[in-house]
């Protein structure tokens, strides 16, 4: 059975506070690339077995697989499938193919009831976008991002989505502090019933996690305010805690000329444009 994996992006991230365990509060607005996604072929087999068998990426297949995350379920659930992954969400990005990944896979156990819905309070230490990511679909976390509290409606609308030709440590943006924390938003009015609205709602925020990321690549910033003067742009940032970098339009045709023009000026960056959901 082949399972696909969308690529998340987090078109806003806001850090409100620090738990006594060092964990960071967040609140994010989760959202999902179309077009952008893994394939996940996975099969019954009388042993565990995951292998990257295909990938744009070289460092997709230097992970070994006990270190990968689907490796890393399906064994602490005891289960065994074969496993073959085609990676296209690039990896370091702030994308969340791990993440992604994990989350199609146990929307599959659960809906073929390999495991119960109940299983799944156990497998938030592997990852606290896990549970986000089996929806596939727009939502607001709170907690550590892995309290969902809401199911926006977003109107249709397009990302160019960026990937420069490096990647950043999760790990080591987190470790760098923020200079400050932001309000909660948690009661804002999920259903954007127009784009009009949605674009007022998100030009004033922000990512938190963008100032340790310009700490260890100031040439973010650039990509950021290139993407922002692209015709038709209406919001650009970066994406979680990776070098992955996005810009917002309302039709695909705005984004697949953007596209062109931000090539011809970074041709060394890869560029997906994708609907969001």
């Amino acid at each position: 059975m082949k399972l696909i994996a969308t690529a998340k992006l987090n078109l806003l991230l806001h850090i409100t506070g620090k738990y006594e365990n060092g964990y960071h509060a967040l609140e994010s607005l989760f959202a999902f690339c179309e077009d952008l996604f893994d394939e996940i072929d996975i099969e019954p087999s009388y042993k565990l077995s995951v292998e990257v068998v295909k990938s744009d990426f070289p460092e997709a297949y230097e992970i070994k697989q006990e270190y990968n995350l689907l490796y890393k379920l399906l064994n602490f659930l005891d289960l065994k499938f074969d496993v073959k992954l085609t990676k296209k969400i690039p990896i370091g990005a702030g994308l969340g193919g791990g993440s992604c990944d994990a989350g199609a896979l146990l929307r599959f156990l659960v809906e073929h009831s390999y495991i119960k819905e109940s299983d799944l309070k156990n497998v938030g230490k592997f990852g606290a976008d896990i549970i986000p990511c089996m929806q596939q679909k727009a939502c607001f976390g709170t907690g550590i991002g892995d309290e969902i509290i809401a199911y926006p409606t977003l109107p249709r609308i397009y990302a160019l989505v960026i990937k420069p030709d490096f990647n950043i440590s999760t790990i080591d943006i987190y470790k760098k502090s923020v200079s400050s924390f932001k309000e909660s938003i948690s009661n804002q009015d999920w259903s954007f019933d127009s784009i009009e609205y949605f674009k007022s709602f998100i030009q004033d925020k922000k990512n938190s996690l963008l100032e340790p990321i310009l700490y260890f690549h100031p040439e973010i910033k650039e990509v950021i305010e290139c993407l922002a003067l692209l015709n038709g742009c209406f919001y650009s940032n970066a994406s979680g805690s990776g070098s992955a970098c996005f810009a917002l339009f309302e039709t695909r045709a705005q984004a697949d000329e953007a596209r062109l023009e931000f090539m011809s000026l970074y041709p060394g960056y890869k560029a997906y444009t994708t609907g969001i959901r």
